[in-house]
């Protein structure tokens, strides 16, 4: 194998591990945004994204762009748990 074959395999495998990892993160975000959308609180919501600030940035940015305003965003970020 010649140098250029082992750079393009090489190449080839790292392309292949990138869209893994942006497929498992697609994923992710959808969940995130499921739960957002269904009322789930903000903090249940940052726990499942493992206090990850991209990801949380990256959800917000994804439900303002969609027009979406859950009452998690309206108070700032906490959604106070519904009265007993």
């Amino acid at each position: 194998m010649t140098i250029a074959e082992m750079l393009i395999k090489q190449g080839r495998q790292e392309g292949i591990q990138e869209g893994v990892q942006e497929g498992i993160q697609e994923g992710r975000l959808e969940t995130l945004e499921t739960l957002a959308r269904s009322g789930v609180a903000w903090p249940i919501i940052e726990s499942a994204a493992g206090g990850d600030p991209d990801t949380l940035q990256a959800l917000k940015q994804r439900l303002a762009a969609s027009g979406a305003t859950t009452d998690s965003q309206a108070n700032g970020g906490v959604q106070p748990d519904p009265p007993p």
